[in-house]
């Protein structure tokens, strides 16, 4: 950067001694100059090749090391906080905002570097071809500071604004992709169009004010660099016919003063866009800062996990989900949690679970009596097994989705519950992003066998069987029933194939209304014989007849 400026700097004195050799006529003089010229032209060159190649190099350097900062942050998160905001806020940030922090902010920092010292080495300049010309330098910084305070607080808003309605309109998209089939199927593709235009249009207006803000902005600077420039010519042509300098030195001098303007404008717009994106740079402090809100307790789970007058609701303004949730789950043992929709079950295996905000809840989920929310993070999901009803696989092979623990196919445990499941022949014919070809059915049966050979101690399973048949949702049930691991199961499915549990939860409400065994229930005459009663009648004669109910 150094050599650079230098340059830039001898480049105008070349000016001035090459015009006064031609007006002397001192042509030797004037050959000597003008390959003095040529040499600092073929320096500035190369000083501002490497000064572009390690800016360029730096930048990346620094951007490969923010990116990763927040890349790990993210998959550092605990899973209640992680889902506490939109995948699609993540992706801006990651994509778009950190783009504009990289151009305002970093590229911006070298760019008011590289100015201010071509302004100094310029006004140093000047002030030895003619001191008082550093009036007009000092004039023209007071100018120029004051025009970008004056926009200063609008520019910031409106970036803010931008960034805000960016991510937004991101969001938006991803949703009405989501909801493709649904729109189609419903052939209500204006309401996914319009939405989608609606949060585009935001954005685009957004842009926009913040385009013309920025234009009047630019244009106030232009306006302040026109008139400097006359006010330069009309100083400087009295200074020559004064006699006061040369017609070589009105040329430097003119070059320099050029040096100081342009840089000075440049300054002022680099610490503008610097500021603007100062809500990016926090953002980024806030995504890399918030870490684990995790306990300092292990896990151990050797008697029981206690749920005490547990309540969970999404928002304060939102009713309760959960109220008053109380129930017991021994190590070892088999439970499932039935009711009808919205009745909450979902949502308790989910607060056990932590993948809502396990800081949220109130009440007491005591796990050998060391309250849930102390619990480490790590040593929890060590030993809990998590399936969700919408179940992830990676776009890789087949096996790589499957042995995440470290087992492979010879794997004794792994060929037994592959042949129950039927998944072997699956593997068999395995190859890249073959996760991709897989029926929901497929899906299940391979997410279903990946937590069962992740070594944990508990299973907590949202509806496992969902997309399954009959047959092969008996034989996911018995596997969970036969295995030595503590099991929490919700279920959709109603009736015999409950029989094995050694208790059900019944929820209605957000609260449990039942709790035993089939036998106990059914012969209570209560809620759940009623639903099972009801269950039963969907079905016909030979699905009841074949043990179905």
């Amino acid at each position: 950067m150094l050599i650079y400026n230098l340059s830039v700097i001898v480049f105008s004195w070349c000016f001035k001694l090459i015009t006064d050799s031609l007006i002397d006529k001192e042509y030797t003089a004037f050959s000597r100059y003008i390959l003095l010229s040529v040499f600092v032209v073929i320096v500035q060159a190369s000083g501002h090749y490497i000064y572009i190649k390690g800016k360029t190099g730096y930048i990346k350097a620094e951007m490969m090391r923010i990116k990763s900062g927040f890349i790990k942050s993210i998959f550092n998160y605990d899973v209640s906080y992680f889902m506490n905001r939109d995948k699609s806020e993540y992706q801006s940030f990651l994509f778009h905002d950190l783009n504009i922090y990289e151009q305002k902010i970093l590229s911006g920092k070298f760019e008011l570097a590289e100015k201010l010292v071509l302004m100094i080495l310029s006004t140093v300049a000047i002030m030895m071809i003619n001191i008082d010309f550093v009036v007009l330098v000092v004039l023209l910084a007071l100018v120029s500071v004051i025009i970008p305070l004056l926009f200063g607080k609008t520019v910031k808003k409106l970036n803010t604004l931008l960034t805000r309605t960016n991510s937004k309109s991101m969001e938006k998209f991803d949703e009405m992709l989501d909801g493709f089939i649904t729109l189609r199927t419903f052939s209500v593709e204006d309401r996914g169009i319009n939405e989608c235009e609606t949060a585009a249009g935001d954005n685009e207006n957004a842009k926009m004010k913040y385009s013309l803000v920025m234009a009047v902005f630019q244009s106030a600077l232009i306006l302040v660099t026109t008139v400097f420039t006359l006010m330069i010519f009309i100083w400087g042509g009295q200074s020559v016919i004064r006699e006061v300098i040369t017609v070589g030195e009105l040329i430097a001098l003119i070059q320099l003063l050029f040096n100081v303007e342009g840089p000075l404008m440049g300054v002022m717009t680099a610490l503008g866009n610097i500021k603007a994106a100062k809500p990016i740079a926090d953002k980024y402090a806030e995504f890399v800062s918030a870490g684990r809100n995790d306990g300092d307790e292990d896990f151990n789970l050797n008697d029981k996990i206690r749920v005490e007058h547990l309540y969970f609701g999404y928002s304060d303004k939102t009713p309760l989900i959960l109220n008053d949730i109380n129930c017991e789950f021994e190590k070892g043992k088999k439970y499932a949690i039935v009711g009808e929709n919205g009745s909450g079950k979902s949502t308790l295996l989910k607060v056990l679970a932590g993948v809502n905000d396990i800081h949220s809840y109130k009440g007491k989920i005591n796990i050998d009596g060391t309250e849930r929310k102390k619990i480490k993070d790590t040593g929890f999901w060590k030993n809990v097994s998590y399936l969700p009803q919408q179940v992830f696989l990676f776009k890789d092979t087949i096996a790589e989705n499957i042995f995440m623990s470290g087992k492979r196919e010879s794997d004794e445990t792994y060929l037994e519950l592959a042949a129950s499941l039927d998944t072997l022949r699956l593997v068999k014919d395995d190859g890249e992003n073959k996760t991709g070809e897989l029926s929901g059915g497929e899906r299940q049966r391979i997410a279903f066998l990946r937590e069962m050979l992740k070594g944990s101690s508990v299973i907590m399973a949202d509806e496992p069987d969902s997309a399954l048949d009959i047959e092969t949702g008996d034989r996911i049930r018995d596997i969970m029933l036969g295995c030595d691991k503590t099991c929490i199961v919700v279920t959709h499915r109603i009736g015999a194939f409950l029989a094995g549990f050694d208790k059900i939860l019944v929820m209605a409400g957000g609260k449990i209304v039942e709790a035993g065994t089939y036998d106990s229930l059914m012969g209570k005459n209560g809620f759940f014989r009623d639903i099972c009663l009801r269950e039963k009648n969907k079905y016909s004669d030979r699905e009841a007849e074949a043990g179905m109910i």
